[in-house]
């Protein structure tokens, strides 16, 4: 299946697109995120610029945010594990870059719900 995403450029996002898309959604800077994969840090920063490309990003929240609007990331489900302090940071941005576009997740109106919760908790 062709996502959004994929047409922009034609090229679905590489494991390791992916993988560091995640790792950004998660919170970690470029520099924790070369340390862990064990990559030069220009190699993580030349992944996130295509990867950002590839979704048409300007910005690396804005990358995260279409990963969820595209499918690439999963929200977290009701029932899953507290969400980290990182999580909730990151949810609150995610929720702010989409607010600042005007878009909504394709998911379950609940989970955006417990999303933008999560983000007024952390705001607080």
């Amino acid at each position: 299946m062709t996502t959004s995403a994929e047409c922009r450029l034609g090229l679905p996002l590489t494991a390791r697109e992916l993988q560091v898309l995640t790792m950004l959604a998660e919170g970690w800077s470029q520099a924790a995120i070369a340390g862990q994969l064990h990559f030069a840090l220009t190699t993580i920063k030349a992944d996130v610029l295509k990867l950002s490309q590839k979704l048409g990003a300007r910005s690396r929240p804005q990358a995260v945010a279409l990963g969820y609007q595209y499918g690439y990331l999963a929200l977290p489900s009701a029932g899953s594990a507290t969400p980290s302090p990182r999580e909730i940071r990151t949810a609150h941005r995610v929720v702010e870059v989409l607010t600042e576009f005007g878009w909504r997740l394709r998911s379950d109106e609940a989970e955006v719900d417990a999303l933008e919760a999560a983000a007024r908790v952390e705001a607080r």
